[in-house]
């Protein structure tokens, strides 16, 4: 099973997102994103916030599924993450 920290930095980079772009989409600094791809601890909020800056789905993260499963392709995947972080 993937690494949350690992699936953080690979969301950011195949959605083309720089450290920077990513962490002020979050609404923290970028140091604190840095910390969160280096393996520090992650509130599920901020994971939240992750999967739906990146379009991908919370499985994602958390057990690496997701990516090319029907609950993570397009439009449909974004917007289960947007009501999964809104809820």
């Amino acid at each position: 099973m993937p690494r949350t920290d690992e699936q953080i930095r690979r969301a950011r980079r195949e959605s083309g997102l720089s450290q920077e772009a990513l962490a002020e989409r979050i609404g923290v600094p970028p140091a604190e994103l840095y910390r969160y791809e280096e393996g520090a601890e992650i509130s599920p909020r901020h994971l939240g916030l992750i999967a739906v800056a990146t379009g991908k789905p919370l499985s994602f993260f958390l057990d690496g599924t997701g990516a090319g499963s029907p609950n993570g392709r397009g439009v449909g995947g974004r917007l289960r993450a947007a009501l999964a972080w809104l809820s």
